[in-house]
């Protein structure tokens, strides 16, 4: 709990201020888009932000990140026949967007695999 009346977090919510970084879906006058991948539902921004870390290898930096998870957003959402643009908001006088994505640096680059076989179980 933040311990705020609630007058006081509505006016903290619209100074729009984190005290941190917020990763946000959509503009404030903007739905969130869900969509069909393959045989399942999801958020477009959510599949989107995690296919993008599980694939990320390098060093890039959260600013440099957002950027490409919201490129990929947008043509999404345009395929889907809606347009849906994520926002990054960051800690003001702060580095944040100059840190790497997870605050911390990568030391083992990430790998991919494809099951080309399963025998018995």
């Amino acid at each position: 709990m933040l311990g705020l009346s609630t007058e006081e977090f509505k006016k903290q919510r619209r100074i729009g201020i984190p005290k941190g970084v917020v990763l946000a879906s959509a503009r404030r006058d903007q739905f969130a888009i869900d969509a069909s991948f393959n045989d399942f539902y999801a958020g477009l921004f959510t599949y989107t932000l995690t296919q993008y870390l599980w694939q990320q290898s390098g060093n890039l930096t959260l600013g440099e990140s957002f950027v490409n998870i919201a490129r990929n957003v947008n043509a999404l959402s345009f395929e889907q026949g809606n347009f849906q643009e994520p926002v990054l908001f960051v800690k003001p006088n702060s580095d944040y967007q100059q840190r790497p994505m997870y605050f911390i640096g990568v030391k083992t680059p990430r790998a991919e695999a494809v099951i080309t076989q399963v025998k018995e179980n």
